[in-house]
């Protein structure tokens, strides 16, 4: 039996409130979901409009860095571009090779709930 008394706790830079949904420079990283693909950890943060109260809620909402250590010093890689504005990215999985996301459509009537397979490299 695994003991799950020894934790590794990991932080990323720039917390500034516990909310459940946010903005980077309002609340710093709000994560949804963090999975392995690759040579990289992908995190997934739940900022919407409502929430970033006039922040921009774009800015880290798909993000991937390569260590631990990256994560915490802040060294991510922002990959919001390649979402629509209104998305949420949510929950990760991985399946046959391949890196899934389901997105929630945030506060936008029209954008739907959809599920995205990730080509990056």
């Amino acid at each position: 039996m695994k003991d799950f008394n020894n934790w590794t706790v990991y932080k990323s830079p720039g917390k500034k409130l516990d909310h459940p949904a946010g903005a980077w420079d309002k609340s710093g990283l709000v994560l949804n979901d963090v999975e392995r693909y690759g040579d990289y950890w992908y995190g997934s943060n739940f900022f919407t409009s409502s929430y970033a109260e006039g922040y921009d809620y774009d800015k880290y909402r798909l993000i991937r860095w390569r260590t631990w250590e990256d994560f915490q010093n802040g060294n991510w890689e922002d990959l919001s571009n390649f979402l629509p504005k209104d998305v949420v990215p949510y929950y990760f999985t991985v399946s046959n090779g391949s890196l899934y996301l389901c997105t929630a459509q945030a506060e936008t009537p029209g954008i739907k709930d959809v599920i995205y397979k990730l080509y990056l490299k």
